[in-house]
């Protein structure tokens, strides 16, 4: 699995930065984005190719790892985007140690796990890897969570009070 995300292909100065920040927003930035990966998967049709927003994912065997990532460059590049391959992260579930990662994966520039990805905020790989970013958008959500106990307790009260009204 390959993951170019957290704002990695808009950040080139010549198209107006990050596709956030520019008039018409990420879904102009989303209709430029779209020949490009109708191409790449013309290209690894046996492959998942997908993206959100500004967020492309590749769902592929590890060998092709690095002709995708150079494609995907390529084919970002004749749009004038910028695939920021520092951004991008590599994994699969073979990787147990550094030493399992293919040496032209770890050396393309593309950040590789042994231990999983983040793919639209949804962890993929070991057990440990998932738990501890769970626990993590946990502790991140909890006053919002917190928040939602509060108000459940407060509407409780005025509807009851509302049914049963004192007196």
């Amino acid at each position: 699995m390959v993951s170019h995300g957290g704002r990695t292909h808009g950040d080139n100065p010549q198209s107006g930065g990050h596709p956030a920040r520019r008039r018409g927003g990420p879904f102009l930035f989303c209709l430029g984005l779209h020949p490009a990966l109708v191409k790449l998967q013309e290209e690894f049709p046996d492959d998942l190719v997908s993206a959100f927003m500004d967020d492309i994912d590749g769902g592929l065997d590890e060998t092709r790892v690095t002709g995708y990532v150079d494609r995907a460059e390529q084919l970002l590049a004749e749009k004038k985007l910028r695939l920021r391959r520092d951004k991008s992260v590599a994994w699969s579930p073979r990787w147990q140690q550094d030493s399992d990662i293919p040496a032209d994966i770890a050396a393309s520039g593309v950040k590789c796990s042994t231990e999983g990805i983040t793919v639209l905020g949804c962890p993929l790989g070991g057990n440990s890897f998932i738990q501890h970013s769970l626990e993590k958008i946990t502790r991140s959500h909890q006053p919002l969570l917190d928040a939602i106990v509060t108000f459940a307790h407060r509407a409780q009260a005025f509807f009851s009070a509302i049914v049963h009204p004192p007196g």
